[in-house]
C-alpha cells in the first residue's frame, strides 16, 4: 500500500453559484466528503478544468450527493483536523491513494479551494464546504 501526503484546506465560505454536486464536507476523520478528479487515474492539475472534478466521501451514509463516489477503505492515516484561522477548517495526513481509482499514485498533487478560483467562487466553480 502506497502512501501519500496530502493537505487539505478547506474555505467554509458558500459561494454564489454553488453546485451541489461539488459539495465539500469534514466532519471527523472518519466522516468526509472532498473533491477528486473525475477521470480514472488523473492528475490534481489535470482534472483543473470545468466539470473535470467530482466528490468522493468516506461513508455512503456522508454522501452530499447521489452521484458521491465511495472511498473503497480508509482514506486517510495519521490524519489532523484544525481551524488554523477563521473560517478555515484544514485536514493534514497521509492518504492511501488505492482508495480511490480517480487518483493517479505518483502525481505531485495540487490543490481544490472551495473559495478560490476566478472571484473567489471555488476552484472547481462552485465548490463548496458545509459545515
Amino acid at each position: 500500500m502506497r502512501l501519500n501526503s496530502l493537505l487539505l484546506a478547506l474555505f467554509l465560505g458558500i459561494s454564489q453559484s454553488r453546485q451541489d454536486a461539488l459539495e465539500v464536507k469534514i466532519n471527523t476523520k472518519d466522516d468526509f466528503c472532498l473533491v477528486v478528479p473525475k477521470d480514472y487515474h488523473t492528475s490534481i492539475g489535470n482534472s483543473k478544468k470545468p466539470g473535470g472534478e467530482t466528490v468522493w466521501c468516506q461513508n455512503r451514509s456522508g454522501a452530499t450527493s447521489s452521484s458521491t463516489g465511495i472511498f473503497n477503505g480508509p482514506f486517510w492515516s495519521a490524519v489532523d483536523i484544525t481551524n488554523p484561522k477563521s473560517g478555515v477548517i484544514q485536514m493534514t495526513g497521509c492518504i492511501d491513494v488505492n482508495t480511490c481509482d480517480r487518483l493517479k499514485p505518483g502525481d505531485d498533487g495540487g490543490q481544490y479551494d472551495s473559495n478560490g478560483g476566478n472571484g473567489g467562487n471555488g476552484n472547481p466553480a462552485g465548490s463548496f464546504c458545509n459545515k
